[in-house]
């Protein structure tokens, strides 16, 4: 079971936070972009360095260990600096939508 972690109401120093999707997959949120730059990871995309932003699979597993944040810091951070309202709206869609119901494109052999 992963623990969530709620996070304070200051915005972060960090560049980036993953959280879990109220889908329960996971997204990446960036602080540079102030929108998401991934969604719908399952913990094995994650782990397998899916956003190409964590240095070895023990970080990875320890990030989502204890600092996966709520989705409620995604919707506060979101703005339409580098996103179109529509394509927030697409996005809130996808994250919303149950994991059986998602297209995944299948992984290369």
């Amino acid at each position: 079971m992963l623990k969530v972690v709620g996070g304070t109401d200051h915005k972060p120093t960090a560049g980036a936070f993953i959280a879990r999707q109220p889908n329960g997959l996971y997204c990446r949120f960036s602080f540079k972009t102030e929108s998401l730059t991934h969604i719908n990871m399952t913990e094995e995309d994650y782990l397998n360095n899916f956003t190409g932003n964590v240095p070895d699979r023990a970080e990875a597993e320890a990030i989502l260990n204890k600092h996966v944040e709520d989705f409620s810091r995604v919707i506060r951070y979101a703005t339409d600096l580098n996103t179109t309202p529509a394509e927030r709206a697409r996005i809130k869609t996808h994250v919303t939508l149950p994991q059986n119901s998602i297209f995944v494109y299948p992984k290369e052999v």
